[in-house]
């Protein structure tokens, strides 16, 4: 049995080549790689196999050169053990396979901005969105991300406009040790709307280079400022509805919001629900939902005041605002007419372990909701009806006044 031989190119430039990945290329008898790749080895006299998308159809002639005894080696751009073919190689060929390191272009590009990385987080939107890309944007300080020709700079700038992200400083690394290597940081702090939406066009430049987006800026908020209730007076409030104080007390409580739990409030509100989940979940994301844009922007405005980043507000009708990344705990305090809908699309939302939590108000929504229960045999309920009074002074004494009941659904799979 031959030799297979992932190496890693570093980020382009010959000179950040390291020997070690010459002399196995020297031994090798077929050289695989893309484009860029193979260029650094024009002199090589061997087999040449370039790399297409259908990377797995290389694999017949991979296994007959080392089935003869000879050496193959499969180039990579950067590392090999960050974002490249290594695992599919190792995949198929176990027991063959001996990696050299090469310089990746987050060293890269954290050597030119002059910061670490071995406190960063690391995503690629080279392919594909990562389900987590909106939690690690409002839940990390530092994330380096590589790009690509359709999830490009441009498109994570959108991102962080959209979602109000805008206390943070960003980085262009592109095409970096080329000669056409270009590195840019902006402060977003700095700029106006106006200003910003010049730099998208100003980024488009971009769309089709190799490149590292930086992201960098403080969430400032700590697991020592988790508050266990909050009262009503402390919200901003307009016209739109709020849970109260000790129905919201209850409600979190069932939900059993954990640090990292990705939380949905449906029906948000003055957002007094998804303030407190973000404070359990500080290291996790809660999307508040709702239709209206008042309600919206007092959610966004509450958020603010407590100094809380990990709240994503979503204006339209749920479900079919929900986002893509699925939910440990989902929070139903508004059905606007849509429970059945609703209900089916929270359930398959949730994550195996999570909690749906619904409150109702109306006799209407609470028969309704028992009608949907009874077709879900595999869900664990607990019911409570909840009817709080309150001390209001009548003259020279107090009496109680009573407020509405609200009956509590708590629900979980079996």
């Amino acid at each position: 049995m031959g030799k297979l031989i992932v190496a890693g190119i570093g980020p382009g430039a010959a000179n950040y080549v390291i020997p070690e990945v010459d002399h196995w290329v020297q031994q090798a008898r077929l050289l695989v790689g893309g484009r860029r790749a193979l260029e650094l080895f024009r002199d090589f006299k061997g087999r040449i196999l370039q790399v297409t998308k259908d990377y797995q159809d290389l694999f017949p002639e991979i296994a007959m050169h080392l089935s003869k005894g000879q050496t193959v080696v499969v180039l990579v751009s950067g590392d090999p053990g960050i974002f490249s073919l290594m695992s599919n190689i190792k995949n198929e060929f176990p027991n063959a396979i001996l990696v050299v390191p090469g310089i990746s272009s987050i060293q890269m590009a954290a050597a030119r901005l002059q910061t670490t990385w071995d406190d960063a987080t690391i995503l690629s939107i080279h392919h594909k969105l990562p389900e987590n890309l909106l939690l690690e944007l409002n839940s990390k300080e530092k994330i380096f991300i590589l790009t690509g020709p359709i999830y490009d700079p441009v498109y994570l700038l959108d991102c962080l406009v959209k979602q109000g992200i805008l206390d943070c400083r960003i980085a262009i690394c592109a095409d970096l040790s080329s000669p056409d290597e270009e590195v840019i940081s902006i402060d977003l702090s700095n700029l106006s709307i106006q200003e910003i939406e010049t730099l998208k066009l100003a980024l488009t430049r971009f769309k089709k280079r190799s490149v590292v987006f930086y992201f960098e800026r403080s969430v400032g908020h700590h697991p020592e400022l988790v508050y266990s209730g909050l009262g009503d007076q402390q919200f901003q409030r307009g016209t739109v509805p709020m849970t109260k104080e000790e129905i919201r007390a209850i409600s979190l409580s069932k939900l059993r919001i954990q640090p990292d739990s990705i939380v949905y409030d449906v029906g948000s509100g003055t957002g007094s629900i998804a303030v407190q989940a973000a404070m359990f979940a500080y290291r996790g994301v809660v999307y508040a939902m709702d239709h209206k844009p008042e309600a919206i922007k007092l959610t966004r405005s509450n958020a603010l005041q407590f100094g809380l980043k990990n709240v994503v507000s979503i204006e339209g009708k749920a479900p079919g605002c929900f986002p893509i990344q699925k939910a440990d705990a989902i929070f139903l305090g508004g059905t606007g007419g849509y429970l059945q809908s609703l209900f089916k699309a929270a359930l398959e939302q949730l994550n195996p372990q999570g909690r749906i939590v619904l409150n109702a108000v109306s006799i209407d929504t609470v028969t309704q909701m028992w009608d949907l229960i009874g077709q879900h045999p595999e869900l664990e309920i607990e019911v409570i009806q909840a009817q709080i009074a309150t001390a209001e002074p009548l003259g020279q004494t107090r009496i109680w006044k009573g407020r509405n009941p609200v009956t509590i659904f708590t629900l979980e799979r079996k």
